[in-house]
């Protein structure tokens, strides 16, 4: 008599709380990325206020250059 061969189903016991605390930890550190690049950003760096301070500064020098 030939015995089967065994099949173990071994699962180890902390498998399923680690996957769901690193989904976890994934989602939240998304969020954090999320809030920290909206915080970041600021009106003096904006693209508009660059543009009109540049706009601002050639006005002001041709203004000056008038009263030489």
């Amino acid at each position: 008599m030939a015995k089967s061969n065994r099949n173990f189903n071994y699962k180890p016991r902390f498998q399923d709380d680690a996957a769901k605390d690193n989904n976890a930890n994934i989602k939240t550190e998304w969020q954090n990325l999320k809030h920290s690049r909206s915080r970041k950003k600021s009106f003096l760096s904006s693209p508009l206020f660059l543009v009109l301070f540049l706009i601002t500064v050639l006005i002001i020098m041709y203004v000056l250059s008038q009263y030489e």
